[in-house]
This record gives structure tokens, sequence and C-alpha cells, in this order.
């Protein structure tokens, strides 16, 4: 550790880089670590390591906007750790686009192992120097003082001298008068680990010598701190804890299928194996595959914040029924699934005889259109089942004929089956071959404009396309720097971004992740 006199602090202070508190048992010197990026100059951080302490040294240049962002850069902020686990000479992540050779570079933990150059992160996780409330929130899983680590977070059963440090946030006694790293999962390595295979990860991903996130939110087992991060909607923390591991929210007979965001296998099948919304398919530009969020409402056992979330809720576009709600076991979660409702199957849920063949695994019982006669779905099924932008099959408000006369612009709608494709959002089609820009609502990838994508609250049906998920559950039009954003597509065959899963294309090399372009989308046939 090195180690500067008191004239060098005050030097320092000179400068306005930091305002120093007082700090129990610490030395009339702080060692500070100064690291510069060598490939592109533009990254110092200064460690100031407190013995005893996990307060931050703040810089008097850094403020906090609404949206947890700090407007100093990377290199503004000063890192105050206890002595343990990390190399205090270790250096500080690299920002987007810098040169790298594994995930921990980054700051995002995402090192392109083909470009060997930071991308964004997987995920929605905060950069260095953006406020934090635990380790989970942050790319580096490690939140100190209230501000993401530009280090990257101690492994399970390293040395420590402070929770903070650790990527599973609890550092434990170790027998011998220090700490080391307690681990969260006895069966795999939670988030922010190191790994040599994907096996070794609770999320299935080993990027590049780290453990990631796969999908839009954290698997179950993995580590979090709030319910909001997780795909199941429960994250179960122990008294006295900052995080905890994700699992599914509580609610008896609404269950059994895999949620929106989960690993899944069977990429590429027809009716998505046991995922709730009958889709597989990759994430973003990975070739990890997870359960796609269906479009518009939420289906049968997939998660939901309230009773609107749910396809034929008593609010929806013309309910038969109306007895869809969302099952919480108790009335205070945060979260629940919806359940099946009662008698018929309801508009926007899953059916299996759509119009142009393929069966699911799934009722074909679609409640009869107002003015219809009873048991017109029953005798006509594919009249009443159309494929929505993801190629699944949905019951529709009416009947449709998506080869004919196609529903015009701001005709009520469940899902972008009753639109024939075209985005349903706020239950109004869009116009027909077109999608939403950046900054405006959507239900999933498959409204927004190619390679960009929806950022969906979890378990929500209100996104907006190009946003940012915030750790309250809510969602920014913004990436909190002010500027709406799009992913990092990749290339497409003509030089452009390529198109996410369910978004427009005219031929199979306009789509990510090797998707095959299906009937003007991206998704499998």
């Amino acid at each position: 550790m090195k180690r500067v006199p008191s004239a060098a602090l005050g030097l320092i202070a000179a400068f306005g880089l930091m305002n120093f508190v007082s700090v129990g048992c610490g030395s009339e010197d702080a060692a500070i670590d100064e690291t510069s990026d060598a490939g592109g100059g533009n990254e110092v951080v200064l460690d100031a390591i407190a013995p005893g302490s996990d307060s931050t040294v703040d810089s008097t240049q850094r403020s906090t906007s609404d949206a947890g962002v700090a407007d100093a850069p990377v290199d503004a902020f000063v890192d105050a750790i206890t002595d343990g686990g990390r190399d205090p000479d270790a250096q500080v992540c690299k920002l987007e686009a810098a040169a790298c050779t594994k995930s921990t570079d980054c700051c995002s933990a995402n090192c392109n192992a083909l470009t060997l150059h930071c991308e964004k992160p997987i995920g929605s996780c905060k950069l260095a120097g953006i406020a934090c409330a635990a380790g989970p929130d942050c790319c580096s899983s490690s939140c100190i003082g209230g501000v993401c680590s530009s280090k990257q977070c101690v492994a399970d059963n390293a040395a420590c001298g402070s929770n903070a440090e650790c990527c599973g946030s609890s550092c434990a006694p170790d027998g011998l008068g220090g700490g080391k790293c307690a681990a969260l999962n006895a069966t795999c390595k939670t988030a922010g680990n190191p790994c040599g295979a994907a096996s070794d990860c609770c999320s299935k991903a080993c990027n590049n010598g780290v453990c990631t996130e796969t999908s839009f939110c954290t698997q179950n087992g993995d580590v979090c701190s709030s319910s909001v991060q997780c795909c199941g909607g429960a994250c179960t923390i122990a008294p006295g804890k900052t995080a905890g591991l994700c699992g599914i929210t509580a609610a008896t007979g609404a269950g059994g299928c895999d949620v929106a965001g989960t690993l899944c296998t069977s990429s590429g099948s027809s009716c998505g194996g046991n995922c709730c919304s009958r889709s597989c398919a990759p994430y973003g530009v990975t070739q990890t595959s997870v359960c796609q969020p269906a479009s518009g409402c939420h289906v049968t056992g997939d998660l939901c914040r309230g009773d609107s979330d749910c396809c034929g809720w008593s609010g929806s576009p013309d309910p038969k029924k109306g007895f869809v709600t969302c099952r919480k076991d108790v009335s205070t979660q945060e979260f629940g699934l919806c359940d099946k409702g009662e008698a018929c199957t309801e508009p926007g849920t899953i059916c299996g005889k759509p119009a142009g063949g393929g069966v699911c695994n799934a009722s074909n019982g679609c409640c009869d259109p107002v003015g219809y006669a009873s048991n017109y779905c029953q005798n006509n099924p594919e009249k009443c089942c159309a494929r929505d932008s993801l190629g699944v099959p949905r019951c529709t408000i009416k009947p449709l004929d998506c080869v004919g006369a196609r529903p015009a612009a701001g005709t009520v709608c469940a899902t972008s089956a009753d639109c024939c494709g075209a985005p349903c959002v706020n239950n109004l089609c869009g116009a027909q071959g077109s999608c939403v820009p950046s900054g405006n609502g959507c239900t999933a990838n498959a409204d927004c404009c190619a390679g960009t994508t929806c950022a969906i609250p979890t378990g929500s049906t209100k996104g907006v396309c190009g946003g940012t998920t915030l750790a309250d559950g809510g969602v920014s039009t913004t990436d909190g720097g002010g500027a709406v954003t799009t992913t990092d597509g990749g290339t497409a065959g003509d030089g452009g971004v390529c198109a996410l899963y369910g978004q427009s294309c005219a031929q199979a090399s306009d789509c990510c992740s090797k998707v095959p372009c299906t009937s003007g989308t991206c998704h499998f046939p």
C-alpha cells in the first residue's frame, strides 16, 4: 500500500478533489493510490484507505441528481474502504470503449471477449461513481459509502475488512482475528465473483472471467438488494444484512411456468418450453436465451404488480368475465403472479391454434367476442387466436384476418396480436409497419425501433424505448445523463444496428444473435 505525507494531502485538498471527514482509529496520513489508464489517459482514482471505516471521502465537485447519477466523471471520486482483500494498487475500472483483457477491467463488468473492449453493462447495474444502496446495485458489486466502487468486489472466502467490499456484501470473522467474505449461495457463485466457466455462476454466465447478469433481471439464486431486481419478484435478505438471494414471489395456485427474464433452454421452440410467455430467445445481443416478456398484457403465471398488468383483468379492453387478478399470498407483497381467472380464456392469454397453423400446449377456449354466437371460438379457434410480434399465439379481442384488412392505428388492443403484429401500447394499435421511437412507451423490445431496448420496470407492462430502469422500480426516459440511448446492437449485414428479438427485419442478417427473419420480424418460426 502506498502512503504519502500530510503535506501531499494538503496539496490534494487545494485542488478541490476531496473533503476529509473524521474517522475513528485512523492514521494521520491516508493511503493514496493514483492509477492512470495508459491506454486512454483519462482515468485517475484516489483511494483513501481508512482502517476501521466504511465512510466515503467525497469530492466537493460531485453532486447527485434525482436519477442517482453523479455529475462528476469516474476519475473525480474517492473510494474509501478498510484494509481488506482488495489490492490497493489494483487498477481502477475502465470506461466504455477502452481496451480490456477481462470483464473485471471494466466499470460495466462487461469486456467483449471478441473485441477486447469494454461495453455497456448487461442488465441495469450502475457504473462507478453513481449513488447506490448496496453492492448488488453496482456493476462492480461493491457499494462503498453510498457510491458504486471503481474496483471489483472481493470474492467469496477472500480476506476483507468491511461488508461493502464483498461480492456477497458480508465480511465475516475468519477465526484468526481478521475477516473473510461470506458466500451467499453455497452451490454457485453470485454476481461479481471470478469464474472459469458458466456452470460456476448462479446466473449461468461467466463473462470473460466474472459472473454477470444474463438478462434484464437477476436470476433465482443470485445476489440482490431489493425485489425489483429479481426476475421472480422476491429478494430474501437475512436480518441485519443488505443483500440476499432472488426467488419467486409467493402466489399460491398461480405459478408453475418460468416468468419473463428467466433463463431457458428451448430457444427456437415454437412454444417456448416452460416460459409463461411461450417465447424463449436470446436477450439483447447475447447468445443467452431467456423467457421473453410478452407483448402487451402479462399472461397466466407471469410476474405482475397489480391486476391491471394481467390479461383479462376487470378493467382490460372488452373483458369477457374480468376475473383475472394479480395473485399475492400476502396483500403487502410488492409482486404477484397473474392467475388463470375463470371460465373462458381472456383476450391476450396464450392460445393453442393460431391462424396459419402451429399448436402450443395451451387451451383453445378463447372467450367468444361480443356479438358472436356461443362457442364461436371453440368451433373456429383460428379466428380468435393470432400470433403477436414475437410469434406467440394469443387470444384476440375480436376475430381477425391479418391477410386481408389489418387493424388501423388507434384500434383497441390487448396485445400486438390484436394489431396483426403492429405495436400495442396503452391498449391502442400503432400504424402497420411502424415502430416506437426512443423516449416513447412500450411493452416489449418488439415494440421499439431496431436496436432500441424497451426498459420495463419489474412486473409492469409500461416501459420506455431507450430508457433506463431505476432502483426504486421506476423507469426514466433517459440514461441519467440527459440522453435517450439505444442498445449497441452490433453490426447487421448493411453495417447498421441489428434488430433485437421481435423487431422488424428484411433479411436474416438484420437480426441480432443469429435469429432468423420470419415474416418481417426477428423471431423463431
